[in-house]
């Protein structure tokens, strides 16, 4: 792949301009769009040199992800999203965090904070185990960050849950009319940073369960709590009670809880927005 361009009006509006077509640089390639948006037009260019990944928005780079997450609004659906009912937890955080980076800067911002601090702490931890040695002092100012940016992500991920949970239902039982029974879907956050009362902990307790937890952490050389171990459970009922759906449902219906997701992050983009996001469908039949 050497390059593409685009020009798509967001809402049924047409660019009002035409896009350069520069050709696409030596060494790498280029995908680039010049997108109509209530905020206007928005020339939005992605390029791989050598390795390295570039972005820029209306002609300037974009040097954090907080200032390139959002300028575009769009949700894609792929036969591979199937996963995000009976994969992995991180392809489920991955959908929130994704969702939620489109509205909020500080948001993505804080992931990528959040996600640093983890990986300096570990190395940390695997350093200690290696040597038998006490923990570094260092250890507490990563703790410090960890704790900060995870309350910030935590209470974005459940008021996300929250927004999509009051939809998720509806658009699955529209998406399912044939079945000859009621099923619904319910989804809620499991989060080991929660207290035992499913509450938002203060920055004090998280900062001491961190520190309880160290020798803990220094025997497995990973850090045991966090976010970064957070899921979204998908909950499916067909009248006898609730189950969790990646062991309960079908493939079809699978695909149908995962498009029902998709549409529920759509409706949360444009309660907040007050702008429709696109929807990309990649082959939804298969």
């Amino acid at each position: 792949f050497r390059g593409g361009h685009v020009r798509v009006g967001v809402g049924g509006a047409e660019p009002s301009k035409p896009l350069p077509t520069d050709p696409p640089p030596l060494g790498g390639g280029r995908v680039r769009g010049l997108f109509t948006t209530a905020a206007g037009d928005k020339d939005i260019c992605y390029e791989i040199i050598d390795g390295r990944r570039t972005v820029l928005v209306n002609g300037k780079r974009a040097e954090r992800a907080g200032a390139f997450f959002g300028q575009l609004t769009a949700v894609i659906f792929t036969p591979e999203e199937l996963h995000l009912v009976k994969g992995a937890p991180l392809l489920r955080r991955q959908f929130i965090d994704r969702t939620i980076s489109l509205i909020d800067h500080r948001y993505i911002d804080s992931l990528v904070a959040y996600q640093r601090a983890l990986k300096s702490r570990n190395t940390i931890l695997r350093s200690a185990k290696a040597a038998t040695s006490p923990l570094h002092l260092e250890i507490s100012a990563w703790d410090e960050i960890l704790v900060d940016n995870a309350l910030y992500i935590l209470k974005q991920r459940l008021e996300f849950c929250e927004a999509i949970a009051a939809t998720i239902d509806g658009f699955y039982s529209a998406l399912s009319r044939s079945a000859p029974y009621v099923e619904k879907v319910a989804i809620q956050i499991h989060s080991n940073v929660l207290d035992k009362g499913g509450n938002i902990p203060t920055r004090a307790d998280l900062l001491a369960r961190f520190e309880q937890g160290r020798e803990r952490d220094k025997a497995t050389a990973s850090t045991l709590i966090g976010i970064h171990r957070d899921d979204l459970e998908i909950l499916f009922d067909t009248g006898f009670g609730k189950r969790e759906a990646k062991g309960s449902t079908s493939q079809g219906q699978a695909k149908s809880i995962s498009l029902s997701l998709k549409l529920s992050a759509i409706e949360f983009i444009r309660q907040i927005t007050q702008e429709s996001p696109m929807l990309l469908l990649d082959d939804v039949e298969s």
